[in-house]
């Protein structure tokens, strides 16, 4: 651990792996339970005390079968718009979590002990599949056999959110999957409600972004296999961001 200065403070032996640090005592880790069949995923709040040995855990949200799509035997693959994944968020400052599984849009609002504050729901129409979608996705547009064992597998509905970002002020962004490889914003404010859809420009993976105060910022590769920084300011909105960046 460091002060904002750099300066080292002290070393701490964690036992579980920190997926995000809520502050120098809390992190929130992500743990496999038992094995297929029953294959279960849970998202926790872990609490190491300082000068303390005991560990305490905040359970967010458990499910079974995510972040792998099963094959025959023990064959099974994962892939980015299909797999069943437990999504989550934090807000440090509004000592809050968002959690839901990505294939429904029913993101539930949690204290960082696990306790339900708000469930977020919006009418979605789950985008469904073809065979020649199912082929788009796994291979990235690149060519391949048709007869691909993992088209047996895969869902015949895209997942409903990519992810979960925050925006500033405590404003809550859901990357909603709206048609193959497409993605929109849905907007809500701190106490959950509906505010606005944001699209995104043609070509720009909105979620390989990060926000800003002054809008999003991402990296994009290029044909030729250079990578490009690129910001992108949102001018229209002025309860969320802030224009003014040249």
């Amino acid at each position: 651990i460091f002060d904002k200065a750099g300066r080292f403070i002290e070393e701490r032996r964690l036992r579980r792996f920190p997926e995000f640090c809520v502050d120098e005592n809390r992190f929130i880790t992500g743990d496999q339970l038992g094995g297929r069949p029953e294959w279960i995923q849970k998202i926790s709040v872990v609490e190491f005390p300082p000068d303390s040995e005991e560990v305490i855990e905040h359970e967010l949200f458990r499910a079974e079968n995510t972040g792998i799509i099963w094959g025959e035997g023990n064959s099974a693959f994962a892939e980015i718009w299909g797999t069943p994944r437990i999504a989550y968020v934090c807000d440090r400052e509004l000592e809050r979590a968002y959690v839901a599984l990505n294939t429904e849009y029913d993101i539930f609002v949690k204290d960082l002990k696990g306790e339900i504050l708000s469930v977020i729901h919006r009418p979605y129409a789950k985008v469904k599949l073809t065979s020649e979608d199912k082929l788009k996705l796994l291979t990235n547009d690149k060519e391949v056999e048709p007869t691909d064992w993992r088209l047996k597998f895969y869902p015949d509905t895209a997942i409903a959110i990519r992810g979960m970002k925050l925006l500033p002020g405590g404003y809550l962004a859901v990357l909603r999957v709206s048609g193959v490889k497409e993605l929109e914003v849905d907007v809500f404010d701190t106490e959950g409600r509906f505010q606005y859809v944001l699209l995104p420009p043609e070509g720009l993976d909105i979620g390989l972004a990060e926000f800003y105060d002054f809008g999003l910022a991402t990296i994009t590769e290029l044909p030729d296999g250079m990578q490009v920084y690129e910001e992108y300011l949102v001018k229209n909105l002025p309860d969320i961001f802030q224009p003014g960046r040249q």
